[in-house]
């Protein structure tokens, strides 16, 4: 009886983590999508991007050069999309493919 119940325990782990995959899966897709109609809608003559870190020289440099341009700047991935918690995911998903 032990063995049965530490299976089903065992099943139910797996299914939580499964669910728990797929929704960072479609929150990902949808942060993507919802970047990905921003920069088509965005007049942005210049694309600035693949900084990931959160802090640092490369980071304010970027920053900085969105700032004080004169073209229209897009960041990839935008400052809050960054921010967020699926920020790298968002980029590893859905990112090599949209360039491509």
């Amino acid at each position: 009886m032990i063995r049965r119940i530490h299976g089903y325990w065992k099943r139910a782990k797996f299914e939580y983590s499964q669910w728990r995959w797929r929704r960072h899966f479609a929150r990902c897709n949808t942060a993507f999508h919802e970047w990905q109609d921003r920069f088509t809608q965005s007049d942005a003559q210049v694309l600035l991007g693949m900084h990931f870190h959160r802090q640092g020289g490369v980071r304010n440099h970027l920053l900085s050069i969105q700032q004080y341009s004169a073209l229209p700047v897009l960041l990839v991935p935008e400052e809050r999309d960054l921010q967020s918690r699926i920020g790298p995911a968002f980029i590893k998903e859905n990112l090599q493919s949209f360039f491509q």
